[in-house]
């Protein structure tokens, strides 16, 4: 039981995180909708070859037995290849960057359909706010993925906002499932504390006969 738990808590963190890396990725893509893209891929690009050095690295400071069939030595190579390749053709990620955060609304919103259907079955009064953001999350997803935009920028900008909306929603609709899930499990709990008075109460009398 505790393990289910702490894994139920490691998931409402990572929500949690992941919904503000969207918030943030936002505030960047509406406070710089023209150069953001290109610095994101940038630090894709970087980041790419700094693993792929240190896979580089590890793989030559790793014993000879060790690292057999590690593939360390073809990993990093591959790294490295995408990363320089990245940092010096960056408008090739960039295409894909729009396509990844609109299937990324895409998903979250999917996601969100399962919160409301789970509110829903807890008979909470909220669920169909929840629903009403998720159908939202998936029209806008599809919205940016088709892209209708005539600039760049404009379809930089609609995105920032729309990341920074999902971004803010996820932290509501995460607190406002914990809060629903709290009190369902008191119910229960004392639900269960009822019953289980009833039946010593029933107990104690049939010995008193």
């Amino acid at each position: 039981m505790e393990t289910l738990k702490n894994l139920i808590r490691s998931v409402k963190i990572r929500l949690v995180l992941l919904a503000l890396l969207a918030i943030a990725a936002g505030a960047l893509f509406v406070a710089r909708p023209g150069t953001s893209g290109t610095m994101i891929c940038y630090m894709v690009g970087a980041v790419l070859c700094i693993f792929g050095l240190t896979r580089l690295v590890s793989y030559w400071l790793t014993e000879r037995g060790d690292s057999f069939g590690s593939f360390g030595l073809v990993q990093g190579a591959a790294l490295l290849l995408c990363g320089g390749y990245v940092l010096f053709r960056p408008e090739v990620l960039y295409g894909i960057l729009t396509t990844a955060c609109a299937i990324f609304l895409i998903v979250d919103g999917v996601m969100k359909l399962q919160y409301a259907a789970d509110l829903h079955r807890m008979q909470a009064r909220g669920w169909w706010s929840v629903l009403a953001v998720a159908l939202l999350m998936i029209v806008l997803g599809s919205v940016i993925l088709f892209n209708p935009f005539g600039t760049m920028v404009t379809l930089m900008t609609f995105l920032g906002a729309v990341l920074i909306a999902d971004g803010v929603l996820d932290i509501a609709a995460i607190l406002y499932v914990h809060i629903v899930s709290k009190r369902v499990k008191k119910a229960l709990e004392e639900a269960m504390s009822a019953v289980e008075a009833v039946e010593t109460d029933c107990e104690q009398q049939e010995d008193r006969s």
